[in-house]
């Protein structure tokens, strides 16, 4: 059961590296440059965080629809 908690926490952090990677290099793109690769880069990098939100809003909702997966983990980490 630790390691299913382990996955998701670690899931979680990738997710969140990669809307930040994303989102620095939109702000990094449209500060160096005006070349006509700059507009589609930023569309596929707002396409990866609109993904990388739905994708962390499905784990969220597995967490709350099926809580005795995470039960046993979230006890042990109250306790500890």
């Amino acid at each position: 059961m630790g390691d299913l908690m382990t996955v998701y926490k670690a899931l979680g952090r990738f997710l969140t590296g990669v809307v930040l990677v994303a989102f620095l290099s939109i702000i990094a793109a449209t500060t160096i440059s005006e070349g006509d690769w700059v507009q589609p880069f930023c569309k596929a990098m707002y396409w990866v965080i609109v993904a990388t939100a739905i994708a962390s809003g499905v784990f969220w909702l597995v967490q709350k629809t099926f809580p005795e997966i995470f039960k046993d983990v979230v006890e042990n980490e109250i306790v500890a």
